[in-house]
């Protein structure tokens, strides 16, 4: 797993390690801030440390220019047997992660009714959850979706999956394919984006072809 780590000329007041945790790609920013505190008989320095965690699967990079005040987001799954659409939720500390509406859609499916499932989970896009609590040492229950979509694993889900992130601002359509990363997870291609108009049927087109072209 890659990592990359930034530390101040004294290491003791500034410590940052950015680095991928697990083989579905998911991100880890841990570290401390530090200062001296200067009393009248000493000094004593204090430590603030920190962890944030990024879930790949809905980050999101918008282009240039893009106005993110109203946008939206929700997640593609595509397999060979069903398709897979989860909404977008983001919590108090502004980090991403999968919401609580989902749907398996069994393949074939049609581009309205998957482009109806799609603006479902745009619709039900949250913002301001509680932030997830974890404690040291225990083993983190596993993640509702996997539990929905009956794997053990996000390695076991991924084989054969192709993921895509749909965004909704300014009255359109963005989708974001992306590849498996060689360690796991997704990385996203902003830069091969499609927009598309606000309907199931365009919608529901417009992420079949991307997801052919990801493949």
């Amino acid at each position: 797993m890659g990592e990359a780590r930034l530390a101040s000329t004294s290491p003791a007041d500034l410590a940052i390690r950015v680095h991928v945790y697990d083989r579905a790609g998911h991100i880890k920013i841990t570290g401390h801030v530090a200062s001296d505190v200067i009393w009248r008989d000493g000094v004593d320095v204090t430590r603030l440390p920190f962890r944030i965690e990024l879930d790949p699967s809905v980050a999101c990079v918008p282009a240039p220019g893009t106005d993110q005040t109203n946008m939206k987001h929700a997640g593609v799954y595509v397999r060979d047997d069903a398709i897979y659409v989860v909404s977008s939720a983001k919590d108090v500390f502004g980090i991403s992660h999968h919401g609580e509406w989902r749907v398996k859609l069994a393949q074939p499916v049609s581009a309205h009714e998957l482009g109806d499932a799609i603006l479902a989970a745009l619709a039900a896009y949250r913002e301001n959850i509680p932030g997830a609590t974890y404690v040291r040492g225990a083993k983190p229950p596993p993640h509702p979706f996997l539990v929905f979509a009956g794997f053990k694993s996000w390695n076991a889900f991924e084989k054969g999956t192709t993921y895509l992130m749909v965004s909704e601002t300014d009255g359109r359509a963005e989708i974001v394919p992306s590849t498996a990363g060689s360690r796991g997870g997704y990385l996203h291609h902003p830069e091969r984006a499609v927009h598309c108009p606000l309907n199931a049927e365009e919608i529901g087109s417009c992420l079949v072809r991307q997801a052919s072209r990801s493949d």
